[in-house]
């Protein structure tokens, strides 16, 4: 059961153990209730283990799950996925940028037009804080490729990301003409 009134850690196992379960299902309709229960579980009001235990499922969900299932609920996950950056465990950004990238990969074109405004910003921020861990920021960059390979998306993500690029640039070969001098 992982309904709302199940103990928390007894619904956290249940999301992680149904994605070995979803291709059993078929039908996007019969994952509803699980896909509710684990938006519901990825809520910032959740403790930080079941919104995690939330994340590695939906993860596991998007490996293995009906591809329509995954893709009915890409855009309704991106946002509290990528809210558990914030959490600022390197375990636990490394699965929200590799679940982005996944989420991202199945959904449509027009929500990925419709997540960079927002989406952008908070990769560029998660590059900056797990700059030193490269699985993390492979992950990331997955998640940037997936938008720019949108012809919608592209123009936008480049004006976005450009910017802070050519500051960050800037910055690191001022740093080291300075040590050189």
């Amino acid at each position: 059961d992982v309904g709302a009134a199940s103990p928390r850690l007894l619904r956290a196992r249940a999301l992680c153990i149904a994605p070995r379960f979803s291709g059993a299902a078929g039908a996007a309709a019969a994952l509803e209730p699980y896909l509710h229960a684990m938006l519901a579980s990825l809520a910032p009001t959740e403790p930080p283990l079941l919104r995690v235990a939330a994340c590695r499922a939906l993860c596991a969900l998007c490996q293995h799950g009906p591809a329509q299932a995954v893709a009915v609920a890409a855009s309704l996950f991106l946002s509290p996925v990528s809210e558990l950056f914030r959490l600022g465990s390197d375990d636990v950004a490394m699965a929200a940028a590799e679940n982005l990238s996944l989420l991202l990969q199945h959904s449509a074109e027009t929500v990925r037009a419709e997540v960079v405004p927002w989406l952008t910003p908070r990769l560029l921020v998660a590059l900056s804080t797990w700059w030193h861990e490269p699985l993390v920021v492979s992950a990331l960059v997955d998640s940037i490729k997936v938008l720019a390979q949108s012809p919608s998306s592209l123009p936008l993500l480049v004006q976005m990301i450009v910017p802070p690029l050519l500051t960050t640039l800037r910055a690191a070969a001022e740093a080291a003409a300075a040590e050189a001098a």
